[in-house]
């Protein structure tokens, strides 16, 4: 029942991947800035990059729709009375 209710949002939600390519951008740019003054050799893995956007997903999924569910359960009287 929470799905049908996430998708009218998703269109609104789309601003968000330019925060995503924008921080793997700074993220590569600083990994360049600490290698060339340290002298040492870094480099960012494409597997790495995926890891963090599937875990960074499923944070944002978890810590999403457990409330939502939690809340959808509640009868809305009692929620309010409750408060």
């Amino acid at each position: 029942m929470a799905f049908p209710r996430v998708l009218p949002a998703l269109p609104y939600s789309g601003g968000k991947r330019h925060c995503g390519i924008s921080g793997i951008i700074l993220g590569w740019m600083i990994n360049l800035a600490i290698g060339f003054f340290s002298g040492w050799t870094t480099s960012i893995t494409i597997s790495s990059v995926l890891i963090a956007f599937i875990f960074s997903a499923s944070i944002g999924v978890i810590f999403g729709i457990y409330p939502a569910r939690k809340a959808s359960l509640l009868h809305p009287i009692d929620a309010l009375r409750h408060e």
